[in-house]
């Protein structure tokens, strides 16, 4: 309410504020290997959901970076105009090499900037370290962790063969109750640690599978 109005003309003024148009995002998006496991792969979900973010940043006329680990160049969407080529990047991209979150937030954080970051991968080389570099007072962080059904719930019997992504690296169990158990204490260690290291940086946290239907992901992250 703008009561120096009101106390002029004895009508009620409200007064409304937009968004800076110098804010900035940052998007930093996991494309290693490990994120073309599941079905369908996890970086499928995590590209739309970089697309989303970029959208969503324009329409509130922020400047949003895209940051790919290993890449040379990062695109930046001021403008409705810029989000189509934005979106022919992330077509474009496939799960491969070693470089995950943990490089971009390396060189992420020792720029200033980016008033709100998102990270958005299966944050398997960052599980728990790595969020104090960017943690800031000034700074939102959004923690968009997206991994593989047979990840989060792996088969609980029978034979299989683990392959790891990025070093081809391979191993054959046959699963018992003491194995399987094994496995979720482990998984949900990792897990833990990730969630403790959000909440120690004010972090905002989601963990979903890559089957998640997309809509389902933006609603809850954004929320």
């Amino acid at each position: 309410l703008d009561w120096n109005l009101f106390a002029r003309r004895g009508r009620p003024y409200g007064r409304v504020s937009a968004r800076e148009a110098s804010e900035e995002w940052a998007v930093v998006l996991d494309t290693s290997a490990s994120m073309g496991v599941g079905r369908p792969g996890k970086l499928q979900l995590a590209a739309e959901l970089a697309g989303a973010l970029a959208a969503l940043g324009v329409a509130r006329r922020a400047t949003v970076e895209l940051w790919l680990p290993g890449a040379p160049a990062r695109c930046i969407a001021r403008k409705r105009a810029a989000l189509e080529p934005w979106l022919a990047v992330l077509e474009g991209l496939r799960a491969g090499g070693t470089a995950g979150l943990a490089s971009a937030v390396g060189e992420l954080a020792r720029r200033r900037g980016a008033g709100r970051v998102f990270l958005v991968g299966d944050f398997l080389d960052l599980p728990g370290g790595g969020l104090a570099e960017l943690a800031r007072p000034s700074r939102e962080i959004l923690l968009a962790q997206i991994l593989a059904r047979e990840e989060l719930a792996p088969p609980t019997s029978g034979s299989v063969r683990w392959i790891d992504a990025e070093s081809g690296r391979a191993r054959a169990l046959e699963l018992d109750a003491t194995s399987v158990a094994s496995y979720e204490r482990r998984l949900e260690q990792r897990l833990a640690r990730l969630r403790r290291e959000a909440v120690r940086r004010r972090a905002r946290l989601g963990t979903w599978t890559s089957d998640t239907p997309f809509e389902t992901l933006v609603a809850e992250l954004c929320r």
